[in-house]
């Protein structure tokens, strides 16, 4: 083979190579303005979503304070008026039960004879009862104060806990 042939496939194979080259390169610079372009696209969403968010959070918190407000308001009233009366305070309570109802707390109460161990949604120190049966051991007596927990979630999404008294049983030593 002659060199100037060589020489000739040479020439031609660099030229395709450095066409070859140039095309991935100018693949690979739209690539990027792409892949930057969709990047600063879903920062501007995120940066939206938490814009709209904050602003949803505050709409919450104001309902949730206004209603405690108008609370504060009825016991104002019946202060000032000295309208301390049943029906008064029956009205306050129905308030804060709405206002409760719309943070989506509800009130639960713990299953009596329930074992205080494994029971959810109770205060630590319970009130104690003695008692001579074994079979009653730790196990929930009376209700004192039902607990509060968000509606929605998981069971142990406890705003309160309830508070309970429980049987503990004696011991021969005691």
């Amino acid at each position: 083979m002659p060199f100037s042939l060589h020489s000739e496939r040479f020439a031609r194979t660099r030229s395709q190579i450095t066409q070859s080259v140039g095309k991935t390169t100018k693949d690979i610079a739209q690539l990027f303005e792409t892949t930057v372009s969709l990047q600063n696209a879903l920062d501007q969403r995120d940066a939206e979503i938490k814009r709209l968010k904050q602003g949803y959070d505050a709409e919450l918190i104001r309902r949730f304070v206004a209603r405690f407000i108008r609370v504060k308001f009825a016991l104002a009233d019946a202060e000032s008026g000295g309208a301390a009366d049943h029906a008064t305070l029956h009205q306050i309570g129905r308030l804060l039960d709405d206002a409760l109802d719309a943070c989506g707390v509800e009130e639960f109460r713990p299953k009596v004879s329930e074992d205080f161990r494994t029971a959810v949604g109770v205060a630590d120190n319970p009130r104690i009862i003695q008692t001579e049966d074994l079979n009653q051991n730790f196990r929930i007596a009376d209700i004192l104060e039902p607990g509060y927990r968000f509606r929605l979630g998981s069971k142990n999404n406890i705003v309160m806990p309830a508070r309970v008294s429980i049987y503990l049983a004696r011991t021969s030593g005691g």
